[in-house]
Order: C-alpha cells, then sequence, then structure tokens
C-alpha cells in the first residue's frame, strides 16, 4: 500500500474543517498557514489564513480514495492528464521547513541567471523542486511552482543551491 501527497480541493473555506476531519479519520494531511493582519471597522487582528485557499495536501493511498473524497468539505483530489497530480514528499517538507522557520536567504548571483530562468533546486529543503526567479520588492527570490494548482511558494535561496535548467 503506497502512500502519496495529493493535493485536494476543498469547497470554498472549508481548508481548515476538511484538514481536521482528515486528519481525525487517520490521515495524514498538510494545510499551510501564514499570518495575515486583518482589519475590521472596531479592531486589527493577525489570523491564519491558508496559504493556496482552497487546497489541502493529504497522504494517502489508492485505495483510501473514495474515504478521503467522502470527507465533510472535499470537492475532489487535482488530476493531470487523467492521472492524480502527486506531489513530491520534498515539496511538502520544503514548505514546512519555509513555514517553520520564516527564514530569508539571500541571493547572490554566481551562476550567470537572469530573471525568468528556469532553475532546479539542488540543496536544501526544496532540492528536487523546480522554479522560476523572479523579482519581488527589489530582492532575487525563487518562485516554486506547484504547477497542477497553478500556484506556488516565493522564497529566498542561495544562487550556489541553484542550476540553470
Amino acid at each position: 500500500m503506497i502512500k502519496n501527497w495529493h493535493i485536494l480541493v476543498t469547497r470554498s473555506r472549508f481548508e481548515k474543517k476538511s484538514c481536521l476531519r482528515l486528519t481525525q479519520n487517520g490521515f495524514e494531511s498538510f494545510l499551510p498557514l501564514h499570518k495575515v493582519l486583518s482589519q475590521w471597522s472596531d479592531r486589527k487582528k493577525w489570523i491564519e489564513k491558508p496559504l493556496f485557499p482552497g487546497y489541502i495536501f493529504v497522504n494517502f493511498s489508492a485505495s483510501e480514495r473514495y474515504k478521503v473524497l467522502s470527507t465533510e468539505g472535499i470537492a475532489r483530489v487535482v488530476r493531470f492528464e487523467n492521472k492524480d497530480y502527486i506531489v513530491n514528499e520534498k515539496v511538502i517538507n520544503g514548505i514546512k521547513s519555509q513555514l517553520d522557520n520564516n527564514k530569508e536567504i539571500e541571493i547572490v548571483s554566481t551562476l550567470n541567471l537572469s530573471l525568468g530562468d528556469k532553475v532546479n533546486i539542488t540543496n536544501g529543503p526544496f532540492r528536487g523542486a523546480s522554479g522560476v526567479l523572479t523579482q519581488i520588492n527589489g530582492k532575487s527570490r525563487i518562485l516554486v511552482l506547484i504547477e497542477a494548482i497553478g500556484q506556488g511558494c516565493v522564497i529566498e535561496i542561495k544562487s550556489t543551491d541553484l542550476t540553470k535548467e
């Protein structure tokens, strides 16, 4: 029984509840959250919001598919070319590591990289992932893409941990 990380689409605003239900049912699930300062007319408050709204990551086998899909709030499994999209565990661990550590690693230009170049990450928590060199707020960063949901994580990483595709 081989388990793989899958991306599940949830009903609107059901990410936390669905993730909790899956965990209660014995599944390893992951909902990346980040803190956002929300403002109402009378107060401001830090709240945790999903990093990828409408999506959660769940580790399950093919035989457990029906049980996962019958969980409250789950709409479907993300598929690509008629197959469930499998997320590399290194990407899951990399996202967890970035969220846990909140670390910023500045890029130093030593690999002759240009903005828009596709790169492979060769070291660190995102090793094995690919991305695109972007620039945000004047700092060079890597956008690690999760193609199946059309979203990604922006991280800072040393250029020595990259190779050009």
